[in-house]
């Protein structure tokens, strides 16, 4: 985990979030500036567990806790 000592954080509150896709651009622009902005700012982002219209929990993920996102240009 990179050293957050000293960043100021930021949390964002949106219905999803990566590794969804079918919210559309608002998820894609979220995931941009968390990249863009993530050596200067500790991101925490609270978003449902699933993508747009799923039922399924996204693999992975514990619901009701915090989980690490390591987040890349790769994974847009």
């Amino acid at each position: 985990m990179m050293n957050t000592e000293g960043r100021k954080r930021i949390l964002v509150l949106y219905e999803y979030f990566y590794p969804g896709y079918k919210a559309g651009g608002p998820v894609q622009s979220l995931q941009n500036m968390v990249l863009a902005l993530q050596d200067y700012y500790e991101f925490y982002v609270i978003a449902n567990a699933y993508d747009l219209n799923d039922t399924d929990y996204y693999s992975g993920v514990t619901t009701d806790d915090w989980n690490e996102v390591n987040l890349t240009k790769d994974a847009r």
